[in-house]
């Protein structure tokens, strides 16, 4: 059984900030300690306030090491610092405690920070000094306590005393059959928080886990879809909910009356592009109104900043004014957290919470103990740090009543809290089959998906909207792993009831008939004769998913053997996708091309384009392709002039998923040197990949059917070979009559060196534009064109030079150069260079 100690703040001596100020005077607190025997007072101070440092702002200090040091590893002198502060705060903080004389020397420390509701205010000049703005989670550690003292764990719970009366309820337990989640998650924009699906995949898991191994109870996750205010409000009066967890973009925002409010960023349609989401900013306030409403007791704020009192108003701490409210009890961050620090927390809050039956405030202690016990943390350039994060998330309640599940410590956990913690954290690794699924190894979506959050969170927003969508990107962007995904994601998830896939490129085109049953079969129907009649019933019964891949295999003179069967078919699908659509289910069709014949897709708005990974999400893949748990990076690795030359190769090969595929054999052979890496890349020949790369993209197979087909672009009329384009990177002029001239008589025998500087005359440029060669060119290079755009390898473009002049262009795929620097010959690789 816990020993319970209770502080309550009585007033306030100062009414400056908790920081150093320039008098040097602290904070200080009138304080009730309280125990169930025992009362006194005692006065406790800010122990950042008595800092005697005179560098850097600690609290400031303490932000940067908690919020950026994984971003910025190299800086350890500077996070060393922050450590030590953050330990001397905690053993100062113990040591006022100690003093009171009312704690035991061992045993569980039950550790209760009470304070009164401070009401709601709009005065800009009031300043918060409230009790609850220090770090108190530190104490947690067991560690920072003074010798004399062994405690097997502290846990500390925040509790704010309400003016009025509420109804004394449990502490927030899944005690009974039933226990219902909404989880609501928004990331307009692209902020570099916490990716989309880090909580909302685990949760999924612990669920599905739960509903096999438990039977008799029954959790329900709902995830909101789209995640707008109007949606939020809707399903709240729709439905309810024991539970929601906002996995949202926090901020504080400071009106132009200096009134700060804290709130969170739903999204809204932007009215000029539907593909981007707004920021739709609510306060506390309004979201307090809704939980009430719907009757919510409990809310998780995985929100950074939304238990800060940074700000120092009554506002501004959200987990404070949804408290005022009406919800019981709230989980928030007080800071912005890292990634695998939210992997960890919320797999052991909702494994504690869903499968062990715990409360919230059991959960949350477990959970800020997985971090206490694991401080090692992913950090940039495939570093790893140590944070103590573990004083980020918050748990408040508002009552004061003894909590009923007080005793289950020794019942529930056994003599060690921390052998239960072991055992919640090895289950965690194998909840499910789709946890599995989205796990494996290097070929699995989970990996070829690094970035890709975003992006299903506004593809999931864009068909909110339009039930038929066409994605389209560049060939090896990885339009197929993501379409495989989300298909397994939004079953997982509830979302759709179930997909359907067709991918009319993985050999060649099917009869209409095959694949009508290959969506039958996919689609679960039972059949004496696949139909699309049965088809759009099923489609029409619930909410079901049908993605049309590859569909410019239509368009493509790599995949036609029959146009005129191709045709009828692209009118069988546009019929077959209208129906689909006309209910609740929905379409994608995806294409290299940002238009289709298989569609009718008849606006803008209907287009989503998948783009390349970011330079950060780029050199975050190299590294997973190159390294191994097992392998540790050669030194040079983590230099930072090699990091900086590695995002130069993301640059280049446009954040690619198949191109940073492609060369990771060229960075192994490079010695992980990112400069040699990418020197290589621009000036030299590259060495052919291996066969199982070749195999596992669509878009390497179609560019190796194109580069060993010479009718494919004319080559007996025109002698150009697709290899004539591998010495352009990203960009190549679209006049290409020099460059061919040029290339084939630098290769002559008879060409003299001396004639190389002649061939920019006006005499060379007539010659060149009335050979034989050239006008065979001009003659034949629009179906070349036409056909390299079709297959992928081409785009138009142009460069807008700093006069304002467009110098039209065209954009080389960066795979293809890749593939295309295997094909040639050392011997015509000097000579294209040279060209």
């Amino acid at each position: 059984m816990s020993f319970r100690l209770r502080l309550c703040e009585i007033i306030s001596v100062a009414h400056e900030a908790p920081v150093i100020n320039p008098k040097g005077n602290s904070s200080r607190w009138d304080v009730e300690a309280k125990t169930s025997s025992k009362c006194t007072r005692i006065t406790l101070k800010d122990p950042f306030g008595q800092s005697i440092e005179l560098g850097e702002d600690p609290e400031k200090a303490l932000k940067w090491f908690l919020e950026n040091y994984a971003s910025e590893p190299f800086e350890t002198a500077r996070a060393d610092l922050a450590t030590e502060l953050l330990s001397n705060y905690g053993r100062d903080l113990a040591a006022q405690i100690v003093k009171t004389g009312l704690l035991p020397k061992n045993g569980s420390i039950r550790l209760e920070i009470a304070s009164k509701d401070s009401g709601m205010g709009t005065d800009p000049n009031r300043v918060e000094t409230t009790l609850q703005r220090l770090h108190w989670e530190v104490l947690e550690d067991t560690k920072i306590w003074s010798s004399g003292y062994s405690f097997n764990s502290v846990s500390v719970i925040r509790s704010v005393v309400q003016n009025s009366e509420q109804d004394e309820i449990g502490a927030g337990s899944f005690q009974g059959m039933k226990f219902n989640i909404l989880l609501v998650v928004s990331r307009p924009g692209k902020q570099k928080d916490v990716d989309y699906q880090l909580v909302s995949k685990s949760l999924v898991a612990i669920v599905d886990h739960v509903s096999k191994t438990r039977p008799d109870v029954k959790v329900s996750l709902t995830i909101l879809r789209p995640p707008t205010w109007v949606a939020f409000q809707k399903e709240l009066q729709d439905h309810n909910y024991d539970l929601v967890h906002f996995d949202m973009k926090g901020r504080i925002r400071k009106a132009s009356t200096g009134h700060t409010s804290a709130g969170l960023e739903f999204c809204k349609p932007n009215h000029l592009d539907s593909l981007k989401m707004t920021k739709d900013f609510r306060t506390g306030s309004e979201i307090g109104k809704e939980l009430a409403q719907g009757g919510v007791k409990t809310a998780i704020l995985n929100a950074c900043d939304s238990a800060s009192f940074e700000a120092s108003s009554p506002e501004s701490n959200l987990a404070e004014v949804l408290l005022r409210y009406g919800t019981q009890h709230v989980l928030a961050m007080a800071y912005k957290v890292v990634e695998e620090a939210v992997e960890i927390f919320m797999n052991a809050f909702y494994q504690s919470l869903l499968v062990n039956k715990a409360s919230v405030e059991e959960a949350s202690r477990i959970a800020r103990l997985a971090l206490i016990n694991n401080r090692r943390r992913r950090a940039m350039s495939m570093y790893n740090v140590n944070l103590s994060d573990y004083i980020i998330p918050i748990f408040y309640t508002s009552f004061t009543t003894p909590n009923p599940h007080s005793k289950v410590e020794n019942s529930k956990y056994g003599s060690s809290i921390s052998s239960y913690l072991d055992k919640v954290l090895s289950s965690i690794k194998n909840l499910s089959p789709f946890e599995q699924l989205i796990t494996k190894a290097l070929q699995s979506v989970d990996q070829a998906l690094i970035g890709r959050d975003i992006d299903v969170l506004s593809l999931e927003f864009l068909l909110s909207t339009s039930r038929l969508v066409l994605l389209h990107g560049q060939g090896g962007c990885g339009k197929t792993e993501f379409l495989r995904y989300v298909c397994q994601w939004w079953k997982a998830s509830g979302w759709i009831n179930g997909s359907a896939y067709i991918n009319f490129a993985e050999d060649h085109l099917l009869s209409w008939g095959e694949y009508i049953e290959q969506m039958c079969i996919q689609l679960g129907l039972d059949f004496d004769e696949p139909s699309e009649a049965a088809i759009i019933d099923r489609l029409r019964s619930g909410k079901y998913l049908l993605v049309f891949d590859s569909a410019d295999a239509f368009e493509s003179p790599l995949y036609l053997e029959n146009p005129d069967d191709a045709e009828e078919m692209a009118r069988s699908l546009r019929a077959l996708i209208d129906n689909a659509t006309s209910d609740g289910s929905m379409a994608i069709v995806a294409s290299r091309l940002a238009n289709t014949q298989v569609a009718n897709v008849t606006s803008e708005r209907q287009k989503f384009h998948l783009s390349g990974l970011s330079v950060l999400d780029s050199v975050a893949l190299l590294q997973q392709l190159a390294f191994d748990e097992k392998t540790k990076p050669p030194e040079i690795y983590h230099r930072r002039d090699n990091i900086d030359f590695l995002r130069r190769v993301a640059i280049l090969l446009e954040g690619n998923p198949t191109a940073i595929q492609l060369i990771v054999p060229a960075f192994s052979r490079a010695g992980y040197n990112g400069e040699a890496l990418f020197n290589n890349l621009l000036y030299d020949k590259i060495e052919e990949p291996a066969e199982d790369i070749w195999s596992r993209s669509r878009f390497c197979t179609s560019l190796s059917i194109a580069l060993a087909l010479p009718s494919f672009i004319n080559f007996d009329d025109t002698m150009i070979q697709t290899t004539h384009f591998a010495p352009f990177w990203n960009i190549m002029p679209k006049d290409l009559n020099y460059y061919y001239w040029f290339f084939y008589l630098f290769a002559s025998k008879y060409f003299q060196e001396a004639s190389y500087a002649n061939w920019i005359s006006k005499e060379w440029q007539d010659i060149v534009n009335n050979g034989q060669m050239a006008r065979n060119l001009r003659a034949y290079w629009p179906e070349i064109e036409s056909k390299l755009i079709r297959v992928g390898i081409l785009q138009h473009a142009a460069i807008t030079r700093r006069d304002g002049q467009q110098v039209p262009c065209y954009h080389v795929n960066p795979v293809y150069t890749l593939l295309g620097r295997t094909a040639v010959t050392k011997g015509a690789w000097k000579e294209a260079k040279f060209a």
